[in-house]
């Protein structure tokens, strides 16, 4: 997903092909449950089963920077803090506004969490009801779930890790800005 609502796919990451332009920006997607779910812009949001027809779902009217998908539920988080959810993708329900804008989220060992702003941390086993965990004073761009560990990563380099999502550790500050991070293997 990216700029323009440039969707494109890959069976192999060698060769891509462009599915759709929907004109806005997309700055998330996730899979689950048969479908993959976009979310970006004026917080639209396009579901897809194949990755090549994608149905307009909602314009929510907030940007949405990251989702995710676990037990049984997308959760999208974004500016001032908007958090929904779907267990479907198609219809959305308001969660929270918690203020500081998030820009990612995952889920692991039965928790989501979603970072952002001020270094702002929040953890959620459902996708609705939220806990304040810490604020760590950088901005959080990116976090991922693998092998028993959430790593967040943001600003100046920052990397922090946790095992829970409610304790982090301070590993390194690397100096340049990193937005995302992945687990594979």
């Amino acid at each position: 997903v990216g700029d323009s609502g440039r969707i494109m796919t890959s069976t192999d990451g060698a060769v891509w092909n462009d599915e759709t332009e929907a004109g806005d920006y997309f700055w998330g997607i996730s899979y689950g449950n048969g479908t993959f779910v976009a979310v970006g812009l004026n917080g639209r949001i396009m579901t897809s089963t194949d990755g090549a027809v994608w149905n307009d779902e909602t314009e929510a009217g907030d940007t949405f920077w990251g989702i995710s998908y676990g037990n049984g539920t997308f959760v999208a988080v974004g500016v001032n803090g908007r958090i929904m959810t779907s267990t479907d993708g198609a219809v959305w329900n308001d969660e929270t506004e918690a203020g500081a804008w998030f820009y990612g989220i995952s889920y692991g060992s039965g928790t989501f969490v979603a970072v952002g702003a001020g270094g702002r941390i929040m953890t959620s086993t459902d996708g609705a009801v939220w806990n304040d965990e810490t604020e760590a004073g950088d901005i959080f761009y990116g976090i991922s779930y693998g092998n028993g560990t959430f790593v967040a990563v943001g600003l100046n380099g920052r990397i922090m890790t946790s095992t829970d999502g409610a304790v982090w550790n301070d590993e390194t500050e690397a100096g340049d800005t990193f937005w995302g991070i992945s687990y594979g293997n």
